[in-house]
Order: structure tokens, then sequence, then C-alpha cells
């Protein structure tokens, strides 16, 4: 009962809270710019600065990007079409060819979101840049830019809302399991039929075993939790 009540929920707090980890920092990519241009190579080094894509590999064929995202070794094959500077240049719209290993379907959708954002600044970087080559200096109109933010978990990092959610679930079933142990034990020990003869009732006895683990179970509870509630608080009197 001590190993259940202490160290098990120790090790599956740790195991839940951080193995279990959503986040995506490092997308593994392969890379096959047929374009090899100075546009392509500008392009390239937008997904390099964002932080999030490493370029294992600059291949020169669709079949190595296969053998990279069917091996398992990349998460994310971009392509570059031949006509990716020349289609700018006539001021048409340039294919990005992006292929997403969507085994995981969180890390994936994620990954396009990513590649979506970059491709999305870099067209309106390129807006500008015909504008001005035309002499027009004027301020787009009718545009509408968002700035977001998070409360609470401004990192967007997994860990910070799994492991309370797992402490409540934890503690929830934690609790029913000490009180149905604590009953056997009785059982066990040979005191259960001691008790059932005496004047108490059976939801009597099992009231009095589970309210010291709900006691118990509260106080972890406060003090896991205190630190977001105060933090909450301070966050409200603050807005």
């Amino acid at each position: 009962m001590f190993a259940i009540m202490l160290i098990a929920p120790v090790i599956q707090l740790i195991f839940l809270g951080y193995a279990v980890n959503m986040d995506v920092n490092n997308v593994t990519a392969v890379l096959f710019d047929q374009d090899r241009s100075p546009k392509s190579r500008e392009l390239i080094e937008r997904f390099q600065a964002s932080g999030y894509f490493e370029f294992i590999d600059f291949v020169s064929s669709y079949n190595e990007v296969q053998k990279y995202i069917d091996g398992g070794e990349a998460t994310l094959g971009l392509i570059i079409p031949y006509d990716f500077e020349e289609s700018i240049g006539r001021g048409s719209t340039a294919n990005l060819q992006t292929i997403i290993d969507a085994s995981d379907g969180n890390k994936a959708s994620i990954t396009m979101g990513y590649v979506q954002q970059i491709a999305a600044r870099y067209s309106g970087q390129l807006i500008v840049e015909l504008m001005n080559r035309r002499g027009i200096n004027q301020q787009l109109s009718g545009m509408v830019e968002a700035e977001l933010r998070a409360w609470y978990n401004p990192e967007l990092k997994t860990r910070v809302f799994m492991v309370p959610g797992i402490v409540g679930l934890l503690l929830s079933i934690i609790t029913l399991i000490l009180t149905s142990l604590a009953i056997v034990k009785e059982k066990e020990v040979g005191t259960l039929e001691q008790i059932i003869v005496t004047p108490i009732k059976p939801i009597e006895l099992l009231i009095g075993k589970l309210v010291p683990f709900a006691i118990l179970g509260s106080g972890v509870f406060v003090a896991a939790y205190t630190p977001s509630i105060m933090q909450g608080i301070a966050l409200y009197l603050q807005t």
C-alpha cells in the first residue's frame, strides 16, 4: 500500500507527463531543390532560420525523398520545382511541394502549419518587393494581422497542461484503489469478520475507509495546484 500510495503515482506522473510529449521542435527534412536559384536558396534559409527544421540531406531525385520518408529518417520532404524563380519573376504563382510523413497525425499537422506560415510570410515579402519594383510605395489596405498571445502556457509545451491533468486523474484513481486495498487488508488479517458483527453498517465502513484517503488526496491536490491557482489570480488582477 505504501508503494502504491507514494511510489506508483510519482512513476506514472513522470512517464505520462514527460514521456508523452507532443511538442514539435525539430522536424527532420530532406530538400530536393530543382531550381537552385537565389530565390530558392532564400526560401530554404527561411526554413533553416525558423529553428523548427533540420535538413539532414540535399537530394537530387524523388526516389531519394521517398526513401528517407519511408525509412522514417525524415518527416518532411521539401521539393522546389525548376521554374520557381522564373514564376516569381513574371508575377505568377510559384509552386512548392511538401511531402509529410503523416503516420503521426499530430506531428504532421503541426509541421504543415509551420510550412504554411513560412510560405505565407515569404509570399508577403514577394508582394512587397513586386510593388516596390513597380513604383507602388503605398501600403496594402484591407489586411488584418492577428497578434496571438497564449496565456498560462506561452511556449505551448505539452507537459504544462498534461501534468496537472494527470495529477487529478491519478489522485482520483489512487484514492479509490487505496480504499479497496484497505478493505481487502481487513479481510486478509481476519479483522473484517469482527467488524461485520459490530453495529457498523456497510456504508459506514466504506465511508470510514474512503474519508482518510480522500483527505490525503485533497491535500496533495491543493499542494499540486496552488502554484497554478496563484498564477491565475495574479494574471487576473493584472488585467
